[in-house]
């Protein structure tokens, strides 16, 4: 038997369970301002929607799911997701009015958050020339940035990535001695007004 005065409550190691529908190991919890959105819960969350437009024929439904099926498990994001191929979704629009009444609607439409299933899923809307793919994603579990890497792993006919970041490159002198001037009057502590 273990002492509680001497055991963490909190293990800084503790692996998460492994249960079907809950994160793998591998894919690190949500930090403090994720979890504050995610208990945003009800119909005012905040949910990233990224539409993206194309023209002409849509996909079949089916070869559409097919392909977030197979890729969906590769993204570290959506790994813990069971069968990523039933969040997608198919619906039709008889024009382009419809196709964007479709997309308010469901850009409002609240995750349910009480299960273990990552709140995301992508919606297949088909007009009479054109489509439109929306990922949609609970802000807590994917942010907009996020959302376009997905898009682009999901989406894309070949290997993709998203969008790149800027390369860093390494602050001048000048930059250095700047913020070093500014850390020590942070750290000073607050002045009287001169």
């Amino acid at each position: 038997m273990t002492d509680p005065a001497t055991t963490d409550p909190h293990p800084k190691h503790a692996e998460p369970p492994t249960a079907q529908g809950q994160l793998p190991v591998t894919v690190p919890g949500p930090n403090p301002l994720d979890r504050a959105l995610l208990s945003f819960d009800g119909p005012q969350q905040p949910v990233v929607t990224l539409a993206l437009d194309f023209a002409g024929p849509p996909p079949a439904p089916s070869a559409f799911q097919q392909r977030i099926a197979e890729r969906a498990p590769a993204l570290p994001t959506f790994r813990g997701t069971p069968a990523p191929n039933l969040r997608v979704q198919h619906t039709d629009a008889a024009d382009s009015a419809a196709l964007d009444r479709e997309t308010d609607r469901i850009s409002q439409l609240p995750f349910d958050l009480t299960g273990s299933v990552p709140p995301w899923d992508v919606r297949l809307i088909t007009g009479p020339d054109s489509f439109r793919v929306c990922l949609r994603a609970h802000h807590g579990f994917l942010d907009g940035v996020g959302a376009t890497h997905a898009a682009a792993a999901l989406l894309s006919d070949t290997s993709a990535e998203g969008a790149r970041l800027h390369q860093p490159v390494a602050p001048t002198a000048r930059a250095l001695v700047r913020s070093l001037h500014d850390l020590a009057r942070t750290l000073a502590g607050p002045r009287p007004w001169t």
